[in-house]
C-alpha cells in the first residue's frame, strides 16, 4: 500500500483511522503501529508468502533501520529472515483477542481487504487523489463482481457434473 505519508491530512487520517482500528483490537491496526520490536519477542506475518507464520525476533540486527530479522518456527536454527517495519505486515503474537466483529477469512484475504480499505480511505482525504478513489471503488466492485459470477458458474458446473455422474452411476446398477 502506496500512502504520502508527506502529507499532514494523510498522515493525520490515518493516524486516527489506525488509533480508531487498534482500539477496536483490529490485528492490522495494531501492527501497523509498532515502531519497533526487540529481541525475544513473538510476531505473527499477517501478509505475504509468510501468512500466518509465527517467529522471534532475532538479536541480530536487519541490513537497515527499517527491518530487523527473526526465526520462524519449524525453520532451521541457522536460518533467519529479513521483516521490514514499512513493506511487511505483522503482529504481535500471540494476538490478544480477536474482534467479533473480523469476518471469518483467511488472513491474507483479510490483509487485502484491509489494505484495500485503507487505501481508499485515505485517498479519500487526498483531493489530488478523488479521480483515482472513484476508479478504485469501480474496479473493486466489478472485480468482486466477476469473482462471485465465476465462482457462481464453476459451481453449478461441478453440481452438473456431480449429478451426472450420480446418475451414470445409478443407471449402472439399475
Amino acid at each position: 500500500m502506496k500512502v504520502n505519508l508527506s502529507e499532514p491530512v494523510i498522515r493525520r487520517v490515518l493516524t486516527k483511522f489506525t488509533n480508531a482500528g487498534a482500539k477496536s483490537n483490529c490485528p492490522f491496526c495494531k501492527g501497523r503501529m509498532i515502531a519497533s520490536v526487540s529481541p525475544g519477542e513473538r510476531i505473527i506475518l499477517l501478509q505475504g508468502m509468510y501468512t500466518g507464520l509465527r517467529a522471534t525476533v532475532s538479536d541480530q540486527p536487519g541490513w537497515s533501520e527499517d527491518e530487523f530479522l527473526v526465526h520462524f518456527d519449524n525453520d532451521a536454527e541457522d536460518t533467519l529472515t529479513r521483516v521490514g517495519y514499512k513493506r511487511d505486515k505483522f503482529a504481535y503474537f500471540p494476538i490478544a483477542r480477536i474482534p467479533d466483529w473480523l469476518c471469518h477469512l483467511s488472513i491474507d484475504d483479510l490483509s487485502a481487504i484491509e489494505e484495500i480499505f485503507t487505501s481508499h480511505y485515505t485517498k479519500f482525504f487526498d483531493h489530488s487523489k478523488k479521480e483515482e478513489l472513484v476508479q478504485c471503488i469501480v474496479a473493486t466492485d466489478r472485480n468482486r463482481a466477476q469473482q462471485t459470477t465465476s465462482s457462481l458458474k464453476h459451481r453449478h458446473l461441478a453440481d452438473s457434473h456431480r449429478t451426472w455422474l450420480s446418475a451414470r452411476a445409478q443407471s449402472k446398477f439399475l
